[in-house]
């Protein structure tokens, strides 16, 4: 290989193939290293894969347009989602030509036919792609960002962090500013591998703005500083600014940073799922070691970026200053639980607005936030059994927060659920019906019937039943003896009553008969759930 092309940084190449024999021949078909390629993974499968390709990161893809479990071209198609800047090449048979005329329509690179792979072809071909792959970036910060890559991949390794030094000073750099731009896609993004894909289209697509802009690398003007733009861990972007000697006074670096960071926020507010959060180092450093450090405080605040909402940029110390891990302890938790089911929705709203005081506007508490989160669904369900709402809208409740950028936004989801209830309240059911509802809620520890509820209400019985069983799923007697049962769960769970005075508290004359429907209902008996049950209490 000539100088020039050690300068270079590899291109790192995976394999996908179900054919062994020609995965094999391809491997030793040419020399990759000379031609400035390594290969980062060898796989038998599209799907296999794909489960690698955050792992492997390749910049380009040889693979079977025909394989078992998934397909080349659904294979490209995923690659290109989540990947696409990834160039790929496709094996081919002559009675593939029109899948491969789809796989360039995908945006794959290129094909070639299974019966033309040779060693010269397959030269021409990675020669072609090297072309490519240079032409559109510069080498030297493709290598500078590798080297970047590899500190922080590997930052006890002393020749990796001389690499760095050394490229650094190449720049004129003597001090060095960091920041961290987290994309923002939702709450729900652990466990979605949808929300994972759309993280990381949105990473390479903030990576690929800055690289666009005027002073990348050595910086376009005096006054602005040169930087680096790298996608970390494949659901971040870490940002190294090159600074001069005059950037050790602080003042200076801070305004510089948050100049810069001004201009990322400017550059990237358009075109993106949604405008990022930015953090950065109040200090700059000029040690490696200096550098890991400040890269795991600013990482170790990602987290936290929920609580700044999106489209902002913050401070490490700013953000730190406020973090605070307090939490409900467990029985102050279900002592709030429990207290739902007394309580009106604006009651419920007063007592979660507390927390969310306590734990996201005064301080930051994830472990808090949590708790907040998982009262806000208990609460939604308390408004269910009171019938005040139906599943469907509880499903798409829990979608909107799923969606939420911020707790701020949860929160207001939230209120606006708990309003509508408020404005639109038991809606799912006829005013006749939610009228017996009420009813029953606010007389059910009385000795109380379906005659009684009409009487009250100026209705016949009779008619009363029917409406309520139809819209309801169950008679009047029934539905009083479930909501019952259930207060009585709540009682009993409280420690503070016997079996026989909740059974009176809840409209039975007989603990004898309460303890034998209770247990029809709950399918346990009622000392279950007091302090014989659980031993705790």
């Amino acid at each position: 290989m000539s100088e020039d092309k050690k300068s270079m940084p590899f291109i790192k190449v995976m394999l996908v193939d179900d054919d062994q024999l020609l995965l094999e021949d391809i491997r030793t078909l040419v020399d990759w290293g000379s031609l400035g390629f390594e290969i980062a993974g060898v796989f038998g499968n599209g799907q296999a894969a794909l489960d690698h390709l955050s792992s492997c990161r390749p910049d380009f893809i040889i693979t079977d347009i025909r394989m078992p479990c998934m397909d080349g071209l659904a294979f490209a198609a995923k690659v290109k989602e989540c990947m696409p800047q990834v160039q790929m090449l496709l094996l081919t048979a002559y009675s593939d030509f029109d899948y491969a005329k789809e796989a360039i329509r995908l945006g794959v690179s290129d094909y070639i036919l299974k019966y033309d792979l040779n060693e010269a072809s397959l030269t021409a071909e990675l020669i072609k792609v090297r072309g490519r792959f240079f032409s559109s970036r510069s080498i030297s910060v493709m290598s500078s960002r590798q080297k970047l890559e590899q500190f922080l991949a590997s930052p006890q390794d002393e020749a990796v962090k001389d690499q760095l030094v050394h490229m650094l000073e190449s720049y004129g750099a003597s001090v060095w500013g960091l920041m961290i731009i987290v994309p923002q896609t939702g709450l729900a993004v652990p466990g979605s591998t949808g929300a994972l894909s759309r993280i990381n289209r949105e990473c390479y697509r903030i990576r690929d703005c800055l690289s666009e802009l005027p002073f990348n690398g050595r910086g376009g003007q005096k006054e602005e500083p040169g930087y680096l733009a790298i996608l970390h861990k494949g659901r971040q972007i870490v940002v190294l600014a090159m600074l001069d000697e005059g950037h050790r006074i602080e003042s200076r670096y801070r305004r510089t940073m948050y100049g810069l960071a001004c201009r990322f926020e400017e550059c990237l507010g358009n075109g993106g799922e949604g405008s990022p959060t930015i953090l950065y180092m109040p200090y700059g450093v000029s040690l490696p070691d200096r550098l890991f450090q400040a890269y795991e405080c600013l990482d170790g605040l990602v987290p936290y970026t929920i609580f700044q909402g999106y489209g902002r940029i913050a401070e490490y110390e700013t953000v730190k200053s406020r973090i605070s891990e307090t939490e409900l302890k467990l029985d102050e938790m279900e002592a709030v639980r429990q207290g739902m089911a007394g309580m009106t929705v604006h009651g419920i709203v007063e007592k979660l607005e507390t927390l969310m005081e306590r734990f996201c506007r005064h301080s930051y508490s994830l472990a808090g936030f949590a708790q907040l989160g998982s009262l806000m669904d208990a609460a939604v369900l308390q408004y269910r059994k009171n019938n005040f709402c139906s599943p469907k809208q509880i499903q798409q409740f829990r979608q909107d927060v799923a969606e939420c950028l911020s707790a701020e936004a949860v929160w207001e989801t939230f209120t606006e659920f708990s309003q509508h209830i408020v404005e639109f309240g038991c809606h799912v059911y006829s005013s006749r019906v939610r009228k017996a509802v009420q009813f029953i809620h606010e007389n059910y520890g009385n000795d109380i019937s379906v005659q009684d509820a009409a009487d009250q209400l100026g209705f016949n019985a009779e008619y009363l039943n029917k409406l309520f069983k139809r819209e309801v799923g169950q008679g009047f007697s029934r539905y009083l003896t479930a909501y019952r049962m259930e207060q009585a769960k709540n009682l009993l769970e409280s420690g503070d009553y016997r079996v026989g005075e909740v059974a009176e508290m809840v409209g039975y004359k007989s603990s004898q008969y309460f303890s034998m429907t209770f247990r029809q209902i709950m399918g346990v008996p009622p000392s279950a759930f007091g302090r014989q049950g659980d031993g705790t209490k």
